[in-house]
Order: structure tokens, then C-alpha cells, then sequence
């Protein structure tokens, strides 16, 4: 996912997969704000995968008790895409965030994504979103 996305994720011993596994392993734990779909054979090579997650922000217009749905890690394997299973985890994790009452939903889309979320009813935000990334810690 990261390499299709131009990132370089390092070697399999990189010290970000560690930490990564256990806040995914935490994250698992807590169903009730955080929701991972797969697809693919049991035992087999995974096909598609995406998860959503409660986040809190003060509360606004958009978002009155502040809270906010996040859509990420949605990737389907090159041998199965245009099978409909980004679609079809996609709009299970908008319907895992809908049944928690929320309406404000976020990602941040790949080109290959794109009209899907478009399609879904999603659009730029008017604001321009910037990042600073400072020295990593060793």
C-alpha cells in the first residue's frame, strides 16, 4: 500500500513496523471505535482490506459533538481489483460509522480511489490540508 502511494516503507526489520503492529493489535481491541474489513480466502492471500476509526476534534458546525469518522488502510491487491471489494468494504465502513451517529467523515485518497470516493459523495475540502514533518525519532 505505502510503495503505490510513493513511499518508501523501508526493509521488513524498519523500527515503524513494530510500533505499527502493536497499535494495530490495540486498536483491534477496541471495537467500539475502530472497525478493519478484509477480504480474501481464509488462509489465503489477502485481496482488500480497509478500516475506520472514531476521532475527536472540537466541536464545530460539521461536526457538533465533535466527533468525526476516519477512513483509511483501504487497498486492494493488484490481481483483485475491479472485483467491487474496495466498494464493497468501503461502504461497510460507511455504514459501521453511520450506525455510530456520525456524520463527518475524512480520508485521504490515492488517484486509484478517487472517483470511488467521489462517486460516495465525497469531495476536497475547500482547505487546504499541509503537513511539516520535523527529523524522525531514532
Amino acid at each position: 500500500m505505502l510503495s503505490s502511494l510513493g513511499q518508501d516503507p523501508g526493509s521488513a526489520g524498519a523500527p515503524w513496523r513494530k510500533q505499527s503492529a502493536t497499535r494495530f493489535s490495540e486498536r483491534l481491541a477496541r471495537p467500539e471505535d475502530w472497525a478493519f474489513r478484509v477480504i480474501g480466502p481464509v488462509g489465503g492471500p489477502l485481496a482488500a482490506c480497509g478500516a475506520a476509526w472514531l476521532i475527536e476534534r472540537l466541536p464545530g458546525p460539521a461536526a457538533p459533538d465533535g466527533r468525526r469518522g476516519y477512513i483509511g488502510f483501504m487497498c486492494t491487491r493488484p490481481g483483485a481489483r475491479r472485483r467491487g471489494h474496495g466498494s464493497e468494504i468501503f461502504r461497510s465502513l460507511i455504514e459501521w460509522l453511520s450506525t455510530r451517529g456520525v456524520a463527518r467523515l475524512e480520508l485521504h485518497a490515492s488517484p486509484d480511489g478517487l472517483e470511488m470516493y467521489r462517486r460516495a459523495g465525497f469531495s476536497e475540502d475547500p482547505y487546504l490540508a499541509m503537513y511539516r514533518m520535523s527529523s524522525s525519532p531514532k
